[in-house]
């Protein structure tokens, strides 16, 4: 059966046909949702198969960072991030991968994402304070050193970041 309006969609949630999920949005911007999820439920097989993928992805990910790739190393980890929506690690190189490639805003997103799932990882404020930078924004960028130093006093890319930010203003 194929849903094209209302009343079929409406009929197959009454034969309980249709999986409802809670809206996903961050409590501090809920309009619009900025994830989707569809539950497919793969067999036990292709759970490992999609493990063994993401691994995969990630160890080539941060191998291509390590090396200085950053585009390459960002392709990698985003197909990544796609299966593993839980990932500190994955979206966090994600984060450094497209601050080293320039994008700034994108860098953003995936540390957001990162930070939502480890918010006391002082190296991934660092980062966010370096992708804010990125972006020209030093009064963010500020905010995230100071939370990196919040959580190690002597993180000394926290205090790099706090350097480079007040000689960024002159």
């Amino acid at each position: 059966v194929v849903a094209e309006d209302a009343a079929t969609l409406v009929y197959l949630a009454n034969q309980a046909c249709v999986t409802l999920h809670a809206g996903l949005f961050r409590i501090d911007r809920i309009d619009p949702p900025d994830m989707m999820v569809l539950d497919l439920d793969p067999s036990a097989d292709d759970f490992t198969k999609v493990r063994t993928e993401t691994v995969r992805l990630l160890d080539d990910g941060v191998a291509a960072y390590n090396r200085g790739e950053f585009a390459a190393a960002a392709e990698h980890l985003k197909n990544a991030a796609r299966m593993a929506l839980n990932n500190f690690r994955v979206h966090y190189y994600l984060g450094l991968a497209l601050t080293g490639d320039r994008r700034p805003a994108e860098a953003v997103q995936a540390l957001e994402v990162a930070l939502d799932l480890e918010p006391a990882n002082a190296q991934a404020h660092v980062a966010m304070g370096n992708a804010r930078l990125g972006q020209g924004d030093p009064d963010e960028a500020a905010a995230a050193f100071v939370r990196a130093l919040k959580l190690c006093a002597e993180l000394p890319a926290g205090l790099d970041g706090i350097a480079r930010v007040y000689e960024s203003q002159g």
